[in-house]
């Protein structure tokens, strides 16, 4: 198998009540977060996981990691 360099930033997130699984059908429309990350540069893969009711983990992949240190500049996603 080929090593491939890759950077994952790993988020939780605590949200009111019991939206989890609302949340992640949110995820699938057309302009969701994490359609909009789908396109910047660096991108690889975007993995979205109901811990329970009320919270929910996103685990990006990006395959440049000066996208990720740089910040928000010209619409690139930034881990801050």
């Amino acid at each position: 198998m080929k090593k491939v360099d890759a950077y994952k930033v790993i988020l939780t997130f605590n949200l009111k009540g019991s939206q989890a699984d609302e949340e992640l059908k949110r995820s699938n429309e057309k302009d969701s977060f994490p359609n909009m990350l789908a396109q910047q540069p660096g991108f690889i893969e975007l993995e979205l996981v109901r811990v329970n009711e009320s919270k929910t983990l996103s685990i990006q992949t990006w395959g440049n990691r000066a996208i990720l240190v740089a910040g928000p500049r010209n619409g690139q996603a930034s881990s801050r």
